[in-house]
């Protein structure tokens, strides 16, 4: 199997895109100790990611190094697994990511996305629960009109 840098950099840029879901550019960028302007260029494609920049994706942002390199298994690594000892095992209390704020961008996207879709989630259910209602009248409707047809 040949190995193909363009495939890694594209993959590199990828993981740099989900980090910045959750911070900016330039404190990405100060983070992986690169200028504002390097790191435009890499994810310009015109400049391929070195491994300063690689290594920080895999330890400050808990990006797979296997999937950085291969592309095999997911892009984040779980969080418990993390080489960061300190990091607290509950990460988020009252489920507000504002008040663990070293805890890495990646996982704390992760965890305001998963609070959205439980928002999604209770909001689907009330409409559920209006619609089997809704059907239950509309079901009963059909019973009285068919008793007074029959």
């Amino acid at each position: 199997m040949k190995y193909h840098k363009e495939q890694v950099n594209q993959r590199v840029i990828a993981a740099i895109e989900l980090c910045l879901k959750s911070t900016t550019k330039s404190e990405m960028a100060r983070t992986m100790g690169i200028s504002p302007s390097k790191f435009s260029e890499i994810l310009k494609e015109r400049m391929m990611a070195g491994l300063d920049v690689i290594h920080c994706l895999c330890v400050e942002y808990l990006i797979s190094a296997d999937y950085i390199i291969t592309g095999r298994g997911p892009m984040v690594r779980n969080p418990h697994a993390s080489i960061q000892p300190d990091l607290p095992d509950v990460f988020i209390p009252d489920g507000d990511p504002s008040l663990y704020p070293r805890v890495d961008p990646t996982t704390k996207y992760i965890i305001m996305r998963n609070e959205d879709l439980v928002r999604d989630n209770e909001k689907l259910q009330a409409e559920n629960k209006k619609l089997k209602k809704e059907v239950a009248r509309l079901e009963a409707n059909l019973n009285a009109y068919a008793l007074v047809a029959g």
